[in-house]
C-alpha cells in the first residue's frame, strides 16, 4: 500500500518536531502538543501548547494511520533517498522505502499513547470573549525573537495591551528584571488585558510565517482561562493554540 508525504507536509512536520517529537501520521490532519518538564510546578500554563495542521490535497496519503516516535529521525531517513525515485509502501508495522539504488525498512510505532484531536477546547474558544487581536508578520516575529535571544534567564513572557500600546513583557522572576518589547502591528482590542505565554520560547517554536493572533477570555469550571490562537496566514490550516490558566 503506497504512502505519499509531500514536501510541504515534511516542512510542517519539521516545525511540529520543535513542539513534540512523536505524532500520528494521517491523511486528514496532524495534531500534537508540547509536553514540558515544568508541568505540575508553579509555572502557569506550562505544556499547554497545541499545534494542528489540516492537511491540504497532496500533502499526505496513507492507507492507514501509523505512529512515529521521532519525527526528525523519520524525516532524516527519507532525506537520504533520491526524491525523484523514492517510493514508500506500508507493510504491516513497517514502511518499506526504496529508490533507484537502495532499500530501507522503517518500523512504525503504536498510536495508542499519541495525542488525537479533541474538540472541547475549540468549543470553549468559540464561546469566549475576544480581548486582543492583531496580525504578526514574519519580520515582526523575527525581531521579537532576536530581542529575546540576547536576554538572560527569561522565565515569564506576557502579551500586554495597555494605554501605551501592545507589548511583550519578558521577566526574570529571580532578579525581578523586566524588559518591554513594544510591537506596533495593526491590531484591534476589546479591552485592556494581558496573556501569559505558556512557554517563553514560543517565538522560536512557531514556524516562519505571518500569523493572525487572537486571544479570548473563557470560563471553564469556575476558572478563568485565556486561549490564544496563532493562525498561519500563508499555510492554510496551520494553527497553534496556547492556553493560560489563571488562579
Amino acid at each position: 500500500m503506497k504512502i505519499t508525504i509531500g514536501p510541504q507536509a515534511r516542512e510542517i512536520l519539521k516545525g511540529i518536531n520543535q513542539i513534540y517529537q512523536s505524532i500520528i501520521i494521517r491523511s486528514d490532519y496532524l495534531y500534537t502538543k508540547f509536553v514540558d518538564s515544568e508541568v505540575g510546578n508553579t509555572k502557569k500554563g506550562a505544556g499547554n501548547i497545541i499545534v494542528e495542521y489540516k492537511l491540504q490535497p497532496g500533502d499526505i496519503d496513507v492507507p492507514q494511520e501509523f505512529g512515529i516516535n521521532n519525527i526528525m529521525d523519520f524525516l532524516g531517513v527519507i532525506n537520504t533517498f533520491d526524491s525523484d525515485t523514492l517510493e514508500m509502501h506500508a507493510e504491516g508495522n513497517t514502511i518499506r522505502m526504496t529508490d533507484k539504488r537502495k532499500k530501507f525498512t522503517y518500523y512504525t510505532q503504536t498510536t495508542s499513547a499519541l495525542p488525537v484531536k479533541a474538540t472541547a477546547g475549540d468549543v470553549l474558544y468559540e464561546q469566549g470573549t475576544p480581548i486582543i487581536s492583531f496580525h504578526l508578520t514574519e519580520a515582526e516575529r523575527d525581531s521579537i525573537r532576536k530581542d529575546l535571544s540576547i536576554l538572560k534567564g527569561v522565565d515569564s513572557l506576557t502579551l500586554v495591551n495597555s494605554e501605551s500600546g501592545l507589548k511583550i513583557v519578558a521577566e526574570n522572576t529571580v532578579t525581578s528584571n523586566n524588559t518591554d518589547i513594544v510591537i506596533d502591528p495593526q491590531y484591534v482590542t476589546v479591552s485592556d488585558d494581558s496573556f501569559q505565554f505558556p512557554n517563553v520560547d514560543i517565538f522560536d517554536l512557531i514556524v516562519d510565517d505571518n500569523y493572525k493572533v487572537t486571544v479570548k477570555n473563557c470560563t471553564h469550571k469556575n476558572k478563568n482561562i485565556k486561549i490564544c490562537k496563532l493562525e498561519s496566514m500563508k499555510l492554510t490550516g496551520l494553527v497553534y493554540t496556547l492556553v493560560s490558566v489563571e488562579d
